[in-house]
C-alpha cells in the first residue's frame, strides 16, 4: 500500500513479480489501486492497470471502487485516466447510493466533477439515505458555487483534451 500511495513504481514492480501483497486490503477494504487513486499517483495506476486490471472493480467496505476514490479525493488525473478505460458504469453507486458525481460534489472537486460530466455522469440520481441529487449534495456541503461552475463549463477537467 505504501508503494502505491507514494508512487514507488519500482517497488510495485517487485511486488507484482513476486505476487506479494498485491491483493491485500487495509482496514477499510482498500486495495493498492484505491491507495494510488486517493493520492493521484498516475504512474502507479498505469502500472497496476497493466498488471492487475481486476483490482479496479474491487469495492472497499463503503462499496467504492478505486474510481470512486479518485472522485472523492479530487484525483483528477487518475479519474480521467480510469474513466477513459470505461471500467465500470460511471453512475455506479456506493453503499449509500452516492455516485462518483455525488462524491466529487460533496468535497467541491470541480475539475473531477467536470470530468465526470464530460464522460456522461447523470446528475439526477438520488442517494439512498437522504434522497439527495448531486446538486443537493453540493449545496448541503457548501460547495455549490464551484460545482455549478464545473456544471456550466466555466471550470473544466484539466486532464481533458
Amino acid at each position: 500500500h505504501y508503494a502505491a500511495k507514494h508512487g514507488s513504481t519500482n517497488v510495485l514492480n517487485f511486488l507484482f513479480q513476486s505476487n506479494l501483497t498485491v491483493y491485500e486490503t487495509d482496514i477499510h477494504g482498500n486495495t493498492i489501486a484505491h491507495e494510488a487513486s486517493e493520492y493521484n499517483q498516475i504512474d502507479s495506476i498505469k502500472l497496476i492497470w497493466k498488471m492487475h486490471q481486476n483490482l479496479f472493480k474491487k469495492k472497499n467496505h463503503f462499496g467504492r471502487t478505486p474510481i470512486h476514490t479518485a472522485a472523492l479525493f479530487g484525483s483528477s488525473k487518475v479519474l480521467h485516466y480510469l474513466l477513459e478505460l470505461n471500467i465500470i458504469d460511471i453512475d455506479q453507486p456506493d453503499n449509500d447510493g452516492c455516485t462518483m458525481a455525488h462524491l466529487a460534489a460533496s468535497r467541491g472537486h470541480g475539475e473531477c466533477f467536470s470530468c465526470l460530466i464530460i464522460h456522461g455522469a447523470q446528475l439526477d440520481i438520488y442517494t439512498f439515505d437522504r434522497h439527495d441529487s448531486v446538486m443537493d449534495v453540493a449545496k448541503r456541503s457548501g460547495k455549490y458555487g464551484r460545482i455549478e461552475k464545473a456544471r456550466s463549463g466555466t471550470l473544466r477537467c484539466n486532464s481533458f483534451k
